[in-house]
């Protein structure tokens, strides 16, 4: 049955959110949905012509009156049979006018949160992980990992490519993410002054600087690589022998998604949703720097094993770690909650 679904992201940022909440969109509306989405004008267009645009001005304080005002005026214009918001401005700011609104209102939940409380006032919560779905009051909730394009190969910057495929016959260990303090970064490079191995870390961020400085500090230039942002670095990941996920949080880590379905181990700190989904043999404490190195060196010294222990784990990544499957599970999720509250004359 085909709803209105009404989108909602607050962002005016790049990155996997926004990356996720239009990739969503657009194949909601594929699969024959009138999708109408709210977003900041930066946005406008980056969505398919079967997707209808509306935009505001989210760069207003969250409280702003004439945005509330705004957002209940575009909401009621559009009639939808559901409203799907995304991420905490996005889920406060509708759970705010709600009482003036008709449609039951979803969120999706992309990260951990430590006030919870608002989510309690929602009339469902999908989660990209179990773990970001703990202590959350709900009635109605559900899981739906995030999913990812069909695979291509590394293409469009041959520098980056030219220069990991030059690193020589060591194996070539992959970290992806911003250089900022929760993705552990620092951690990983200080697990690094035993390693036979090249690490190459995809990302930038404010954190550049003091990992440099690190990096000449444990004399680790030879084997510790920092990229740079590369776009669409989850491509380059095939390039890899090994995953690391050295983070002190997470809600769904894609790059851990492109390598399953690149068929590449991985190693991570044990965080949603790596520990809902890769093995315990493969996932070590948080900030532990020995354990890391450790279990990074145990996994190097066993590849073969590795991948063939991991096999059933990358068929299932094929299935299931999908835009197509994250997609189809959404708008089953949205009708089933249209279903039960309004009905099915819906």
């Amino acid at each position: 049955m085909s709803m209105v679904i009404c989108e909602v992201m607050a962002s005016y940022e790049e990155g996997g959110l926004e990356n996720h909440f239009i990739a969503l969109c657009n194949g909601l509306a594929e699969l024959g949905h009138e999708v109408h989405v709210i977003v900041d004008k930066r946005f406008r267009d980056r969505f398919t012509s079967a997707v209808t645009v509306h935009t505001t001005d989210f760069t207003r304080v969250r409280i702003h009156p004439l945005l509330l005002i705004d957002l209940v005026k575009i909401v009621n214009r559009i009639a939808p049979d559901v409203i799907h918001s995304h991420a905490g401005k996005a889920t406060r700011l509708m759970l705010m006018v709600k009482p003036w609104l008709k449609a039951p209102c979803v969120v999706t939940l992309h990260n951990l949160k430590k006030h919870k409380a608002l989510y309690s006032k929602a009339d469902a919560v999908i989660g990209v992980s179990r773990g970001v779905l703990m202590g959350v009051n709900c009635p109605r909730t559900r899981v739906i990992y995030n999913g990812i394009a069909a695979l291509q190969a590394p293409q469009g910057n041959e520098s980056v490519l030219n220069k990991i495929r030059g690193m020589g016959e060591r194996p070539k260990v992959f970290a992806v993410g911003r250089l900022v303090p929760v993705k552990g970064f620092d951690l990983l490079i200080r697990a690094w002054v035993t390693m036979d191995a090249d690490l190459v870390i995809m990302g930038d961020g404010p954190e550049k600087k003091l990992l440099e400085n690190l990096i000449s500090e444990l004399d680790l230039a030879a084997k510790v690589h920092l990229m740079g942002f590369v776009e669409n670095a989850g491509a380059y990941v095939q390039e890899a022998d090994l995953l690391v996920i050295s983070s002190h949080k997470e809600g769904f880590n894609y790059v851990m998604a492109e390598a399953l379905r690149s068929a590449v181990p991985v190693v991570s700190t044990d965080v949603p949703a790596p520990n809902e989904i890769i093995p315990a043999a493969y996932l070590v404490p948080k900030g532990d720097v020995e354990l890391l190195a450790n279990r990074i060196e145990w996994a190097l010294g066993r590849l073969d094993a590795c991948n063939d222990e991991l096999a059933p784990l990358y068929a299932w990544a094929a299935d299931t770690l999908t835009l197509d499957n994250m997609v189809k599970e959404t708008a089953e999720y949205l009708q089933a909650i249209v279903t039960e509250m309004l009905g099915s004359s819906r």
